[in-house]
């Protein structure tokens, strides 16, 4: 087999999903929240700041993945962010989930595996 070309996580998300580049973190967390955070979401939007900031930068780290076996390092990391410490975030779970962002992590480097090696026999 010859040697794959390492793409990051964001080309295989977005072309898999049919997202362009530069809406890659903002799709990811709409992805990513639990369905009871979808609507909580809308309302936080309209607040000052942005509320989902932490989320898109690590939507954006997580982006640059080229293994998914480096996704443990990245939740770490989020993990230990001060912004999660959060009433909203920790109790209320309006933020990311990190099981629904593993599969979708796995999920799209497992397809894009398939699609390599379909494209290879072919």
């Amino acid at each position: 087999m010859p040697p794959t070309e390492l793409r990051t996580f964001t080309e295989l998300f977005c072309e898999q999903n049919g997202v362009p580049a530069a809406e890659f973190p903002r799709a990811l967390v709409e992805h990513a929240l639990p369905p009871e955070a979808h609507a909580l979401r809308r309302l936080l939007q309209l607040m000052p700041g942005d509320y989902f900031a932490d989320d898109l930068e690590f939507a954006r780290n997580i982006g640059r993945l080229t293994r998914p076996e480096d996704f443990a390092w990245e939740v770490a990391e989020f993990h230990d962010h001060p912004s999660n410490r959060r009433t909203l975030r920790r109790q209320l779970r309006v933020r990311l989930s990190i099981p629904r962002l593993r599969r979708i992590v796995q999920r799209t480097f497992a397809e894009s595996e398939l699609t390599h090696e379909v494209a290879y026999v072919a």
